[in-house]
């Protein structure tokens, strides 16, 4: 999934792999597939997502699997 989530977010953000799931920087929210990524996170049921902003007044999507 780590690939499909570059592939589908290209230059418009940074995916890492961090605790199990993913953290993605938007880089470019106009640009960011939005639709596209929170769907590709959800439609997985083994994760939970969240929206944070940073420091640095940016977003972040951070995803973890679900710890039953």
């Amino acid at each position: 999934m780590l690939q499909e989530l570059r592939d589908a977010i290209g230059t418009s953000g940074r995916v890492e792999e961090e605790y199990g799931g993913y953290q993605i920087t938007i880089q470019d929210a106009e640009r960011f597939p939005w639709y596209k990524i929170f769907n590709m996170l959800l439609d997985s049921s083994s994760f939970e997502v969240w929206l944070e902003k940073t420091e640095e007044d940016g977003l972040q999507i951070v995803s973890k699997p679900v710890v039953d």
